[in-house]
C-alpha cells in the first residue's frame, strides 16, 4: 500500500501538519557525472533539507560512470540503505535518459530488437535487407508489398495490391518494413521496438532484473515504484504538403500484418494505401482496424508486460507516455493513451514547459479512479527557466493536486553541473539555487494537500465517451487534416468548458469499457466509479460494446447526452445504432452553454464570483469519513505573465449537501472556521482568493470551533528608498566570450561565445558537435586530449580588485596567465556547483587586463563559461562587461542595472523602523526571486499575494532585513537569446542559430524591485 497512514479512520491535526515521506516530492535526481558513492550518499541528505521524501536516481546526459555496471549500482545499493535509515524513498527509473526501453542501448545490441516501421515510397531499394532464419528483418528495408495507386486530389480513385508478378507500367508504390537508424542520444542504438514483446521482455531482464538483484530486498518498502519515460512506437507524423508521391511511414513491426489477420479476419496490407489517403466519404475501417491493433500490441508489448512484472516483484510501475495531450499527437505517438495506463500501477503525466494541459491530466485521473489506483504522478516544472519562482511552482503543483496528481517528481535536480549537464533543462531544484533550503515551505504545503486528497473517494457523476476513435477515422491524409484539427479542438474545448466550469468527470476509454463495465446498469458502474450520466462528443464512430451499455444504462434511467455531430459508425462501419441511441437520448449542439445547462443537475459543486461561475478554477471533492474534502485551484495561465497581482477575489463555493466547513490551510498546518451557509440541499461558503491560492475545504456533519481573531494593521511608517546590504557570495563577472587558439594557432580576430567555439573547434578536430542530443561520456571512446585550446579574455576595470578567483571546470588541468604573471591552478573551493573550481588570482589592475587560459582540448574535454569573482560591481553595456565598485546601498529596483547583472546568490536588504512592540505588517509589492525573508526579532517567508509578512516589532527601533533569493538565471541561463526573457530553456538554447542570438547580454530582472511597506498594528 502506497499510503499507509490513510487506513487510519480520520486524518490526523498532527500529520496534517507534518507529513510524513510518502506524501511529499520525489524529484528527478540527475545521475549525469562519474558516479562518486561518498557524493551520492552526502546529497540523499538534502533532499531530505528541502523537504522532499525520496528522490528518483535518473540517469541523465553527462554519466560517466557505466550504466547498470558495478559502481552503478553500488551507488544505487547505498541509496536504498540512506533512504531506509532517513524514513525516506528511493524511486527508481528505467533507462538511461529516455524514451524507456533500449536499456542504454544494450536491448538493440540485438537487431531483432530495433524499432521498425512501415516506410510507404516510390523509391525501390538499392540494396537487399538483411534478414535472421525466420525472416525477420535485422537491418535494411524488407519488401511487404507493392501498388498501383490512383488518386485526385488527394483522394484515392482507385488502388490495386500486386502480385510478385506482375510489372505494370507508371509509378509503383512499395511497401517496405524499415529499421530505425541509431540515435547518438541513444549511445549511437537504435530505439527499441515497443510492438514486439520479446524486446520489451530482454529490457526487463537486463534493466529490472538488475535492479531486482542490486536492491530487491528493499521493493515494497523503501523502494515503492519505477518509473518509466515516454515509452513510443515509431512517431510519425501527416506530411504538412498534399505532395502526390511524398514517402509516408506508420509504426510497424514483423508480424504486425500476420496478428492484424487474426484480429480483423483480413490483411492489413491488402488495403494499406487507406492509411495514406483518403477514401470516398472520408473515412476507412481499414485506418481505423490500424490504429486499434497498434494501440493493443503497444499496451501488450509494453505497460501490460512492465506492470505485471512489477506488480510480482511488489513495487509499482509508474511513469509517463509521450504526446499525452491531444488526440492527433498520442495518436502518432502510442495511438491510444487511456488504453496504456490500465498496465500502470500509478498512472502518471508530464506537465513541463509550465503548461496547462486538462485534458492530459483528466485522462491519467480517469484511469487512475476507474481502476482504483493509489495514486497519480507528475513530472513537472522542467524545460523552464532558472529564475522560475515560488509563486508559479505553486500555481503549477496546485492544478495538476486538483486533477489528481499525488506524486510529485519536480524536474530536475542536478547532481552536478559539470559540461553539458548544466544545460539539461535547468534550472536545478536543488544545492546549486540559492533558495533551495527555504524549499520546504512550499513542499510543506503539497504534503498537506495530498494528507486529504489521497483519502476517501472520489466524487463525480459524469463520464464522458473519449473520442480518440473517432479520432483515428480522420487521421491519414491531407484531406481530412482540417477536419482533424477541428475534431481536436473540440476534445480540448469541452473538457475545458465541464472542468472550468465546476463540473468533474471522467473519460471513459471505449478500449477497456468492456472490460470495467460487465453490463450497463443504472448508475454506470466503469470499474470502481458510478456515473448518472453519459456524454457523448461530437463522436464519427462507437463500439459495439459501447452502444450495448449505453443502451442498457439509458433504459434503466440513465441520462445519456450526445453532444454535436451523432456518430454514423460503429467499429468503424456505417451503422443506423449509434443514430437510434441518439434519437432516445438528450441531444445538444456543442455549444457551451448547452452542454452545462444539460449537466446542472449533476452539478456537486460550483465556484462563483458575483453570481457568475469562475472560469480559472478547478476542483477536486472526495467523500472521506462521511464528510468532503473539496480542493480548489488556479487553473489560469496568464498568472505567470502577471505575478504580482494582490487584489482578491470575493467568492462563493457551492457544495451539495448541508455541512459545517472548515478552512485547512496548506501553508501553515492551520485550521481555521469558514463561514458557511445552506439552502436548497447545498452549502455556500465564502472565502477570499488571491491570484496564486488554492483552499482546501473540510465538511462536515458536526461543527467544530476554529477561532483566530483578526489583527488590524493601520499606521502607515515610511521607508527609504535605497539601503545598505549584504551579499551571501562574491559578485561575478561572466566570461562566455573569448579569442581562440587551437594549437599553434594565432588567436582569433574577433571573439566568440564559448560554446560556439567549442564546436568549431571540434569541425576543425574532426571530432563530433556537442549539443542536446551527444552520446553519453560512458557510452563513448575514452582518449587522451590531443590538442590545447587557448582562451583569452580581456577584462576592462575602472577599479584595482583585491583577491579576486576564478571559477572554472577542471582547474586542475588548465594553464592560467593573468596579465602575464603565471598562475598556479590550485583549488581553493568551489562556486554554485562542487564541479565549478575556484582558483585565487593576483589583483586585478585598474585599466585593461588580459587573462588567458589554456586547457586540454579533445573528443571528451568540455569547453565551458568561466567566471571572476570578488568584491566589484559589474556594469554591462551592450556586449561589454566593465568592473566598477560595488554600489554602497541598493536601490528598490532591478540590481542587474546597479552592479550586479550576472549575481544569483541571496541579497540581504537592511533597514529599521520605529516600532510599537505590536506586530506589523511587511508588504514587499513586487520582487523577482524566488522567495524573500522578511525578518524582525522572528522571520517568515514571502512568496504568494498578497506578499507581506506579519512580524513582531521592538518598542523603538526595530532592524528589519529582507533577504532576496536570487536566481541563476543570468549566470548560467542562455543569456545571448533574442528573445531569452520569455524563453523556455533546453539544451537547444544554448545551441541556437545565430539568427535567434544576440551579441549583447539579453538580462532577466533581479532583486526587490518596488519598495516595501510597513504597516504597525
Amino acid at each position: 500500500m502506497f499510503y499507509q497512514r490513510n487506513t487510519e479512520k480520520t486524518l490526523s491535526r498532527e500529520l496534517f501538519y507534518h507529513p510524513s515521506s510518502e506524501y511529499r516530492g520525489a524529484p528527478f535526481w540527475a545521475w549525469n557525472c562519474a558516479l562518486d558513492p561518498d557524493e551520492t550518499i552526502l546529497q540523499t541528505s538534502v533532499f531530505n533539507e528541502m523537504g522532499f521524501g525520496g528522490y528518483h536516481a535518473h540517469v541523465r546526459s553527462g554519466l560517466d560512470t557505466p550504466y547498470l555496471g558495478t559502481e552503478f549500482n553500488d551507488c544505487i545499493r547505498a541509496c536504498a540503505e540512506e533512504a531506509k535509515k532517513a524514513d525516506m524513498f528511493l524511486y527508481l527509473y528505467d533507462e538511461d535518459r529516455w524514451p524507456s526501453g533500449a536499456a542504454g542501448g544494450a536491448v538493440t545490441k540485438d537487431p531483432r530488437f530495433s524499432a521498425r516501421y512501415l516506410l510507404f515510397t516510390i523509391k525501390k531499394a538499392k540494396q537487399a535487407p538483411t534478414l535472421d532464419k525466420d525472416g525477420k528483418l535485422l537491418k535494411g528495408q524488407k519488401l511487404l508489398a507493392r501498388y498501383t495507386v490512383h488518386t485526385f486530389g488527394n483522394q484515392i480513385i482507385h488502388y490495386r495490391r500486386l502480385s510478385e508478378e506482375e510489372t505494370p507500367l507508371g509509378v509503383i508504390w512499395y511497401a517496405y518494413l524499415k529499421t530505425e537508424a541509431p540515435r547518438s542520444f541513444l549511445n549511437n542504438a537504435p530505439y527499441v521496438d515497443t510492438l514486439n514483446k520479446d524486446a520489451i521482455d530482454r529490457f526487463a531482464e537486463i534493466t529490472y532484473g538488475s535492479y531486482q538483484k542490486t536492491v530487491g530486498d528493499y521493493f515494497g518498502h523503501e523502494i515503492k515504484s519505477i518509473f518509466s519515460d515516454e515509452p513510443q512506437f515509431h512517431r510519425f507524423k501527416q506530411p504538412r504538403f498534399p505532395f502526390p508521391y511524398h514517402s509516408k511511414e506508420r509504426a510497424w513491426t514483423d508480424d504486425f500484418d500476420d496478428t492484424f489477420k487474426i484480429a480483423y479476419g483480413y490483411s492489413l496490407l491488402d488495403k494499406l494505401p487507406e492509411l495514406f489517403w483518403g477514401t470516398k466519404g472520408y473515412y476507412s475501417d481499414a485506418r481505423y482496424h490500424y490504429f486499434d491493433h497498434l494501440s493493443e500490441r503497444f499496451a501488450n508489448a509494453f505497460s501490460d508486460n512492465l506492470g505485471s512484472r512489477c506488480k510480482d516483484m511488489g513495487i509499482a510501475f509508474t511513469g509517463h507516455l509521450m504526446e499525452e495531450a491531444t488526440l492527433c499527437t498520442q495518436t502518432q505517438a502510442v495511438g491510444d493513451a487511456m488504453r496504456q495506463y490500465r498496465g500502470f500501477q500509478i498512472p502518471g503525466i508530464d506537465m513541463l514547459c509550465s503548461r496547462y494541459e486538462l485534458t492530459t491530466a483528466k485522462q491519467a485521473q480517469s484511469a487512475v479512479r476507474q481502476y482504483g489506483r493509489e495514486a497519480m504522478l507528475s513530472e513537472l516544472y522542467g524545460v523552464s527557466r532558472w529564475d522560475n519562482d515560488f509563486q508559479n511552482y505553486k500555481i503549477g503543483g496546485d492544478w495538476q493536486a486538483a486533477l489528481g496528481v499525488t506524486v510529485r517528481v519536480p524536474h530536475l535536480s542536478l547532481m552536478s553541473m559539470k559540461g553539458l549537464a548544466k544545460r539539461d533543462y535547468p534550472a536545478s531544484i536543488f544545492y546549486q539555487s540559492p533558495w533551495y533550503k527555504k524549499f520546504k515551505f512550499l513542499e510543506d504545503h503539497f504534503a498537506r494537500v495530498n494528507t486529504a486528497l489521497t483519502r476517501g473517494n472520489p466524487l463525480t457523476e459524469i463520464a464522458v465517451i473519449h473520442p480518440v476513435e473517432s479520432f483515428w477515422m480522420l487521421y491519414g491524409n491531407f484531406v481530412t487534416k482540417a477536419k482533424y484539427h477541428a475534431f481536436d479542438k473540440k476534445f480540448i474545448e469541452i473538457t475545458n468548458i465541464l472542468l472550468r466550469g465546476g463540473l468533474d468527470f471522467d473519460f471513459i476509454c471505449e478500449a477497456t469499457f468492456s472490460e470495467l463495465t460487465k453490463k450497463g446498469e443504472y448508475p454506470l458502474e466503469v470499474g470502481k466509479m458510478r456515473y448518472k450520466t453519459v456524454v457523448v462528443p461530437n463522436c464519427i464512430t462507437l463500439r459495439s460494446s459501447t452502444l450495448d451499455r449505453l443502451k442498457a444504462f439509458r433504459e434503466k434511467g440513465g441520462k445519456v447526452i450526445f453532444v454535436g455531430e451523432i456518430p454514423q459508425y460503429e467499429n468503424g462501419k456505417p451503422s443506423q445504432r449509434p443514430r437510434e441511441l441518439a434519437d432516445n437520448s438528450t441531444r445538444i449542439p456543442c455549444k457551451k452553454k448547452e452542454i452545462l445547462s444539460s449537466l446542472e443537475q449533476n452539478r456537486l459543486y460550483g465556484v462563483y464570483e458575483e453570481g457568475e461561475h469562475t472560469q480559472d478554477i478547478v476542483c477536486q471533492l472526495r467523500e472521506d469519513n462521511n464528510g468532503l474534502w473539496f480542493f480548489v485551484a488556479r487553473a489560469e495561465k496568464t498568472v505567470q505573465s502577471k505575478p504580482f497581482v494582490t487584489q482578491k477575489q470575493q467568492l462563493t463555493f457551492k457544495v451539495k449537501g448541508e455541512w459545517k466547513a472548515a478552512i485547512w490551510n496548506t501553508l501553515n498546518g492551520k485550521i481555521t472556521a469558514a463561514k458557511a451557509e445552506t439552502a436548497d440541499g447545498f452549502t455556500f461558503i465564502k472565502a477570499d482568493m488571491y491570484k496564486q491560492d488554492s483552499l482546501l475545504f473540510r465538511l462536515d456533519d458536526a461543527e467544530e470551533q476554529y477561532p483566530e481573531a483578526e489583527t488590524i494593521f493601520s499606521t502607515d511608517v515610511p521607508f527609504a528608498k535605497s539601503v545598505p546590504y549584504t551579499l551571501s557570495e562574491p559578485n561575478a563577472l561572466l566570461l562566455d566570450t573569448a579569442y581562440y587558439a587551437l594549437d599553434e594557432q594565432k588567436y582569433s580576430f574577433n571573439r566568440c561565445e564559448l560554446l560556439r567555439l567549442d564546436n568549431i573547434c571540434r569541425k576543425k578536430c574532426g571530432l563530433p558537435v556537442r549539443g542536446g542530443r551527444s552520446c553519453q561520456p560512458w557510452a563513448m571512446e575514452k582518449r587522451k586530449p590531443e590538442h590545447r585550446l587557448k582562451l583569452k579574455f580581456v577584462i576592462n576595470s575602472k577599479i584595482e580588485v583585491k583577491k579576486p578567483y576564478i571559477a572554472l571546470e577542471d582547474a586542475e588541468t588548465a594553464s592560467i596567465v593573468l596579465n602575464g604573471v603565471i598562475v598556479k591552478s590550485e583549488v581553493c573551493g568551489w562556486y554554485v556547483d562542487k564541479a565549478i573550481k575556484k582558483v585565487a588570482l593576483p589583483s586585478i589592475k585598474k585599466g585593461k587586463n588580459t587573462l588567458e587560459i589554456s586547457i586540454p582540448f579533445g573528443l571528451n574535454t568540455n569547453t565551458e563559461w568561466c567566471y571572476l569573482l570578488g568584491d566589484f560591481g559589474v556594469s554591462v553595456r551592450g556586449s561589454s562587461a566593465t568592473l566598477t565598485a560595488l554600489p554602497e546601498q541598493l536601490r528598490f529596483s532591478d540590481i542587474t542595472k546597479q552592479g550586479l547583472p550576472f549575481y544569483g546568490g541571496e541579497i540581504t536588504y537592511i533597514s529599521s523602523f520605529e516600532g510599537n512592540g505590536k506586530t506589523a505588517c511587511v508588504s514587499v509589492p513586487k520582487f523577482k526571486a524566488a522567495v524573500v525573508e522578511a525578518k524582525t526579532m522572528e522571520s517568515q517567508d514571502i512568496a504568494f499575494a498578497p506578499y507581506c509578512a506579519i512580524l513582531p516589532t521592538e518598542k523603538g527601533e526595530t532592524t528589519l532585513s529582507l533577504k532576496a533569493y536570487i536566481s541563476r538565471q543570468n549566470a548560467f541561463g542562455p543569456i545571448h537569446l533574442r528573445n531569452a526573457k520569455n524563453a523556455l530553456i533546453s539544451p537547444y538554447s544554448y545551441y541556437a542559430l545565430r539568427i535567434k542570438t544576440t551579441r549583447r547580454y539579453v538580462l532577466s530582472p533581479a532583486g526587490i524591485l518596488a519598495a516595501p511597506k510597513i504597516k504597525l498594528q
